[in-house]
């Protein structure tokens, strides 16, 4: 009732002042030029990475909806989700806050291919859980499979989106794992909840998630492949225009 009530009030107010933030016309993207950035943009290594946030956001749409509801089954008390909440967001401020140091020195689809391994245990050991207070050694890792999974997403949608397209790349990413992954996620999480059982919902999502894996070491060779072409390109016209000078 008021909860809700003053979401909508916030959402419209939120609405107004984003319609009333003057736009610059001439920066304004024609339709034919949106279709070539976005031809530009999906490259086979970026709809691989969208594929690895398909994932990532399969993996939390399922725990987030349905982590406590097994925890309320194994006997699990509402202090232990409470403690477990703080858990997971506590693990992300120091993820967070190191998470640009370590992008630049790894690259941000190896931090991708870690926090799927990091949600690969936690599934697993989810499906295997008897005591629900042993759900505490496994919550740290939210501030992997989100914290540092979210800043590498967005750092390597800024990195490859084509100029004038900054904002609505981060939309598509955004999308795809919270609309797709995660709202996707919630749906066939709960009909395989009613058909096969919470452990084994867990194991199939641990499957998912071995599947991003496979995805994240793809998309990092078809990157490293694409650079290459890009750099050997860009030597065969340097060495073009030194002849014609």
């Amino acid at each position: 009732g008021v909860a809700f009530a003053s979401h909508v009030c916030m959402m419209l107010l939120a609405g107004c002042v984003g319609f009333n933030i003057p736009a610059d016309l001439e920066q304004a993207t024609s339709a034919k030029k949106m279709r070539a950035d976005l031809r530009e943009l999906m490259s086979p290594s970026f709809v691989m990475f969208l594929g690895v946030v398909w994932v990532m956001g399969t993996c939390a749409g399922v725990i987030a909806n349905f982590l406590f509801v097994f925890l309320l089954e194994l006997g699990g008390s509402q202090s232990l989700m409470g403690l477990s909440l703080t858990m997971t967001c506590v693990s992300e401020v120091p993820v967070f806050a190191v998470s640009g140091w370590v992008i630049k020195r790894t690259g941000e689809l190896p931090v991708l291919l870690v926090a799927l391994a990091c949600y690969l245990v936690r599934v697993l050991f989810y499906s295997q859980m008897e005591d629900p207070w042993s759900v505490l050694l496994v919550e740290p890792l939210h501030g992997i499979t989100f914290g540092a999974a979210w800043a590498a997403a967005t750092s390597y949608a800024a990195a490859h989106a084509p100029h004038g397209m900054t904002a609505t790349t981060q939309g598509i990413v955004s999308a795809v794992h919270w609309g797709l992954g995660s709202g996707g996620g919630a749906i066939i999480g709960g009909l395989l909840w009613q058909s096969v059982g919470a452990r084994q919902t867990f194991r199939i999502l641990a499957v998912v998630a071995g599947f991003g894996m496979l995805l994240a070491t793809a998309a990092l060779w078809l990157q490293r492949r694409e650079r290459r072409r890009a750099d050997g390109a860009s030597g065969v016209a340097y060495v073009k225009v030194e002849a014609a000078d």
